[in-house]
């Protein structure tokens, strides 16, 4: 692929200075969606490309930003010799490779211009008369502005979807916008418009977030690339026959070039179309650039082809525990292990799901087995340290890390795995010195964060925090240390200057999840919980099999009283065999929550084998026998949760009440009484007490109680009840329908407060006002009317027997 003609650069500078002179105008109005759809969409086209054989190999949409110029997304003509553009008016316009040789009869297009860092390429389309749109600058967006998306989804043709403008961000100098406008394959850079029909950028990537949300790269500059964009790259030169593909293959798997090993892969197979390695090799392509179905028809093809291929039933093993088939993955492991008993993939592959289950010791019996039985492969090393280091012999994982760099894994993540080893240890120095050769200012950095992260993993937090600063004062782009400052701040509570420092980490590298769930739970702390689930969110999306993003979004669900969400995300967790005692606890509470005791009391019993002196555990765990009917049971558990850990006031509340449900309520009113001493401002134990003096008759230490519950939380209706009841026990009606009145503001049909108002209205010889509440408390249950009326009566209200049946 060439750039363009001589002669096209020669009039560079002055198609800059004409190139909007034809523009649409805006109109200075709002224009409905439909208007502006029909002002626009004649400037947005369809744009396909080929191969050399002729094969169509992507579409996706483009705008005309100029005369017979159309920008759209790089990624939509990479790998492309023919490009075909269609617009309303053509239909389907000529053909034509990337010299300029006409094809089929029609419009020529040929790429001229690209901005490789904005995924921003220019089109020029020889005799294209469709007017250009007008450009809107990034900086005069509003977040909540309504905008129009236009393209052709899915290849059906052009069709737009209405939004909002989420977000605006700048990444590396160039804006970004999020919108919740639809974007759908096919539409990747067709345009997004303000309802005066400007142009404010580019769609380019559905985020995946739940939520709807799409990228799109902002308009700026796009009216400078004839002039400022780089030339495309040159075609790709064709291989020469019979190439080393395995070996090749492997070269492009160590580099981690998917896109590159599934171009290589597409050719193995094209030269040789029986090769079963070959499609294993691009279905390791596809499974690790997301395209999972692709990659599952591919492995098929290759089983089918060679059904004794090992290595075949390796990759399927993989690719099935990915989409979370573990049985299946193990069915195939085993296939491969019938195959080549010998084989020391499938027992590295072992070794890592053992691991990801926290089943250590195993793991690391099964990786030393796969460095028997294959001495020279760096990876079964490397996992042999990644599995004592887990196991916390980080001098044997030093070795084994070691030995993988002597076999010749030379990336930088392994180094940086024997430098946080060395640095378990307390040998920073040869962390900094030994592990990784002084270099470039960004190794040197990343050795630092290495040796920050050792220095935190062992509880170390002034030299942690030295070293992430070093880091960062080298390289103050380098997010994972931006994060790593973040955990150290949050464990020195100081959270705001934590936050900072991971939004650092994420203007760096928007997808560090870990910096985006360290964040959501720094939020958290903060008192901002729309901001902390929305963080949480976003980390589960990108990257749903990391276990903490999804124990983060559970914890701000809980927060939240959103148990539904938070048994989501904690049953995400146990399905990835991550729980903790803590994680099971949580979720068994949050179970019961939503009403399913039986499920609730089984996760909270595999808890309670894991660790059964974990306070937090039995007091949930009492919580739910209680619910169910067990106040004895759920006593014992209380008692024991007290006695683990003394100065938990929840305990001590949360016994009080169990004490008070069996009629032990000298023994309830003393725990109560701790609790608060504990935690003078823990509302529930206030009204437990509360309760607890009021049934003793003590109405004035109960009201003490409940006054000081309702000042602590006003909403708290069930403190405002007792409290109404006790005024109107020590006969202060007027106190007594204060409270209830507030009670019904709330809730209007709550038969207490029904109760209790008439009750107090009574009392005050105040016939009148008393009927309305009890003719509503006769409508919503009239057997508690009827008592109510009989109870007033027996308390010599003689008010009470006017009252109707």
């Amino acid at each position: 692929m060439t750039g363009p003609t001589a002669d096209c650069a020669l009039s560079t500078m002055l198609l800059a200075l004409a190139c909007f002179a034809g523009a649409l105008p805006a109109t200075g109005a709002a224009l409905s969606p439909e208007q502006v759809f029909a002002r626009v969409s004649p400037a947005v086209v369809t744009v396909r490309t080929f191969d050399d054989q002729g094969a169509e190999i992507a579409q996706g949409s483009g705008v005309v930003v100029a005369p017979e110029q159309v920008a759209t997304n790089c990624h939509v003509l990479r790998e492309s010799s023919l490009i075909r553009v269609e617009t309303a008016a053509t239909g389907a316009a000529g053909a034509v490779d990337n010299e300029g040789k006409a094809g089929a009869p029609g419009l020529a297009s040929r790429w001229t211009r690209s901005d490789a860092t904005r995924d921003v390429c220019l089109l020029s389309v020889d005799g294209l008369r469709t007017r250009p749109v007008a450009l809107r600058k990034a900086d005069s967006l509003v977040v909540g502005e309504r905008v129009l998306a236009i393209g052709n989804a899915l290849g059906f043709g052009l069709s737009a979807s209405a939004g909002l403008i989420v977000a605006t961000q700048m990444a590396d100098g160039n804006a970004r916008l999020v919108t919740s406008a639809a974007v759908s394959p096919g539409s990747s850079g067709g345009g997004l418009f303000d309802l005066e029909g400007r142009l404010i950028g580019l769609t380019t990537a559905i985020l995946g977030t739940g939520q709807r949300l799409n990228l799109v790269l902002s308009a700026d500059g796009v009216d400078q690339l004839q002039v400022r964009g780089q030339l495309p790259a040159p075609a790709n030169a064709v291989p020469g026959p019979e190439p080393r593909w395995l070996a090749d293959g492997d070269a492009l798997t160590v580099a981690a070039d998917w896109q590159g090993l599934e171009a290589h892969a597409r050719r193995w197979i094209g030269a040789q179309p029986t090769s079963a390695p070959a499609r294993v090799v691009l279905a390791r392509a596809l499974s690790e650039t997301g395209r999972r179905e692709e990659a599952a028809a591919a492995l098929d093809a290759a089983l089918e082809l060679d059904p004794h291929y090992a290595n075949g039933w390796d990759q399927k093993a993989l690719l099935l525990d990915r989409q979370g088939n573990r049985s299946a993955a193990r069915a195939a492991l085993g296939r491969s292990l019938e195959l080549m008993p010998g084989g020391a993939t499938p027992r590295r592959i072992e070794a890592h799901w053992l691991l990801q289950a926290h089943r250590v010791q195993e793991a690391r019996e099964v990786a030393l087995l796969a460095v028997r039985l294959d001495a020279g492969n760096a990876g079964g090393w490397s996992m042999l340290g990644a599995i004592d280091d887990a196991l916390g012999r980080h001098a044997d994982a030093a070795r084994a890390y070691r030995v993988a760099l002597r076999l010749g894994q030379q990336d930088p993540e392994l180094q940086q795995k024997l430098a946080r080893s060395l640095a378990q240890q307390g040998k920073s120095d040869d962390a900094r010195t030994g592990a990784v050769p002084q270099g470039s200012s960004l190794s040197q950095a990343q050795t630092w964060h290495t040796v920050g992260s050792g220095e935190l993993a062992r509880g170390r937090l002034g030299p942690a925090q030295d070293a992430f600063r070093k880091a960062l004062e080298l390289a103050p782009e380098l997010s994972p240390a931006w994060n790593g400052l973040g955990t150290t701040l949050t464990r020195l509570d100081r959270l705001a200057d934590a936050e900072k420092a991971y939004d650092k980490a994420l203007q760096f590298d928007p997808r560090n999840v870990e910096a985006r769930a360290n964040r959501a739970n720094v939020r958290r702390g903060l008192g901002q919980p729309a901001a902390a689930l929305e963080d949480a969110r976003q980390a589960t999306s990108e990257a749903p099999r990391e276990a903490h993003a999804w124990r983060v979004y559970g914890i701000v669900s809980i927060e939240q009283r959103n148990y539904p969400e938070a048994v989501i995300a904690f049953g995400k967790v146990d399905e990835l065999e991550s729980s903790t005692p803590d994680d099971l606890a949580s979720l068994g509470e949050s179970l019961a929550a939503v009403g399913q005791l039986p499920e609730a009391l089984a996760t909270l019993r595999r808890a309670e084998k894991q660790d059964p002196k974990l306070p937090r555990l039995q007091i949930i765990i009492a919580k739910v026998l209680g619910n169910s009917g067990d106040t004895a049971g759920a006593l014992g558990y209380l008692e024991r949760a007290v006695a683990a850990e003394p100065s938990n006031a929840v305990a001590w509340s949360s016994k009080g009440y169990a004490l008070m449900r069996l009629g032990r309520l000298p023994e309830a009113a003393d725990a109560l009484e701790t609790a608060v001493r504990l935690a003078p401002d823990l509302v529930n134990a206030w009204v437990n007490l509360g309760e607890t003096r009021m049934r003793q008759g003590k109405l004035g230490r109960a009201i003490e109680a409940l006054e000081k519950a309702v000042a602590l939380n006003p909403e708290a209706l069930d403190g405002r009840l007792y409290l109404a009841q006790s005024y109107l026990g020590s006969r202060q009606a007027a106190k007594a329908r204060e409270q209830s009145t507030a009670v019904l503001a709330r809730v209007p049909d709550q038969p207490a407060g029904l109760g209790i108002l008439t009750m107090a209205y009574l009392m005050e010889g105040n016939e009148t006002a008393a009927v309305p509440p009890y003719a509503r408390l006769r409508a919503i249950d009239p057997n508690a009317a009827r008592m109510l009326k009989a109870q007033a009566t027996r308390a010599g209200l003689s008010l009470a027997a006017r009252l109707p049946d």
